[in-house]
Order: structure tokens, then sequence, then C-alpha cells
């Protein structure tokens, strides 16, 4: 969706998008304390949903600069 990420279903999603964003294993993530890795689910959806805003944001300025032509 033009630069904003989107969510790929499944089961272990969520595990897999934190294993991603963290560059951990699976082994990694498992002996991680649950509080940390609900802390770093907290952070990776707060900066998905300022992506999104600020994706909106500039496609509504694309669109009023277009109406203006």
């Amino acid at each position: 969706m033009n630069g904003v990420p989107v969510a790929i279903p499944g089961r272990y999603a969520i595990e897999i998008s934190v294993c991603q964003e963290m560059g951990w294993t699976y082994m990694d993530l498992v002996s991680t304390p649950a509080d940390m890795v609900d802390e770093v689910i907290v952070r990776m959806n707060a900066q998905s949903k300022a992506e999104q805003m600020r994706y909106n944001v500039q496609k509504q300025k694309t669109q009023s600069s277009k109406g203006k032509k």
C-alpha cells in the first residue's frame, strides 16, 4: 500500500513481525521476557499507525494540489 506496511495474516504473524523487526531468531523471541515483547509490539503498532497517518496526510496534500490546477 504505497510504502505503508500491511500485516500479513497467519497464526504466527505477530511473532514473525517481531523477529523481523528486532533481528531475532524464534529462540531469541521465546527467551525474551513477555513484557518486553509486549512493549516491542506496542511500539511497532504505534510506528505503523504514525506511518499510516503520515501517508494519509501526504495523500490528501497530493489530491488537494491536483484539484487546484
